[in-house]
């Protein structure tokens, strides 16, 4: 029992140290500018209710994706072009304040008022279109 406890105690030393040194952007640092950006967004689609923003990264491929949960009866039966204005709005936003360090973005409208610690059973869901956004402003 005591070399599985001591041998547990080394994994999580070991794991704690490799993603601590991983290269890509300081997730604290990121965390922060969510916050203000959750701020920047909220009068992005009318009728908002609450807002909740979320940063999932990919360790696979150390890729950062930013994931918008608003909550608004109003805006939930919109028209998806509607939606997608939106989306790339709040994309524009997020590239402005995280920069760099976000690779892909979406949008996610419920009705749903609770805390979502995943994506909503009845979110509708729009592409942020940020890849092609840090293409675009690449080739400009």
């Amino acid at each position: 029992m005591k070399n599985l406890l001591s041998g547990s105690v080394l994994i999580l030393i070991v794991a704690f140290f490799t993603l601590s040194s991983c290269d890509g952007p300081d997730m604290a640092s990121m965390e922060n500018t969510l916050i203000k950006y959750q701020d920047s967004v909220s009068g992005l689609v009318p009728g908002t209710q609450a807002v909740q923003g979320r940063l999932e990264r990919d360790f696979n491929t150390e890729s950062i994706t930013l994931k918008l949960i608003i909550v608004s009866a109003d805006f939930y039966d919109a028209r998806p072009d509607i939606k997608k204005e939106a989306a790339i709005k709040g994309g524009q936003i997020a590239l402005r304040m995280f920069g760099k360090n976000i690779d892909k973005g979406v949008l996610i409208i419920t009705q749903d008022k609770r805390f979502h610690p995943k994506d909503p059973e009845d979110g509708r869901i729009s592409d942020m279109m940020i890849d092609s956004q840090k293409n675009a402003a690449q080739t400009n």
